[in-house]
């Protein structure tokens, strides 16, 4: 029953996509090959792929090239990676347990769509193969100081310079 809310969540809030980017639902259901699961939904333009995963009540999204499909990022880094940012500048957030499951789904895919809407020309435009291509490398050691300055928080230290 979850599965259609996640759907019409995503159609409902994030409709700008296929409205504005011809993206379209190519699959939908539930990933197996994760211990405990995750509801997915998976829309794709002539550009790319995004995917929104529900996850223990949690939905983050990412975006993979249509070359390299099962090769997904998150698209809170890559917003950063875009701004030429050293953090983050959005966070997920927790489900609020005070609402029934179906608002906290729609409460946390409306933020998402409202904070994302900015930035899906760059985001496209990234995920084209030719753009990646070239880009991989540089966004690629752009994530590794990233999950390096997680761990480098809590001591202070800043990798980015």
């Amino acid at each position: 029953m979850e599965q259609p809310v996640l759907l019409n969540r995503v159609l409902h809030h994030f409709g700008y996509l296929m409205n504005e980017y011809g993206f379209s639902v190519v699959s939908q259901g539930y990933d197996y090959d994760k211990p405990f699961g995750s509801r997915i939904v998976v829309l794709q333009s002539k550009e790319c792929r995004v995917r929104f995963a529900r996850d223990r009540g949690q939905v983050d999204i990412a975006a993979a090239t249509l070359s390299r499909p099962e090769d997904w990022f998150d698209l809170a880094i890559i917003t950063a990676y875009l701004m030429g940012e050293d953090r983050v500048q959005w966070e997920y957030i927790a489900p609020d347990h005070s609402l029934n499951p179906a608002a906290r789904m729609d409460k946390q895919v409306r933020r998402l769509a409202d904070i994302l809407k900015p930035y899906w020309e760059q985001i496209i435009a990234l995920f084209r193969q030719e753009n990646f291509e070239q880009k991989i490398d540089d966004l690629d050691a752009f994530i590794v100081r990233w999950n390096t300055q997680i761990l480098k928080d809590r001591r202070g230290i800043n990798p980015f310079g």
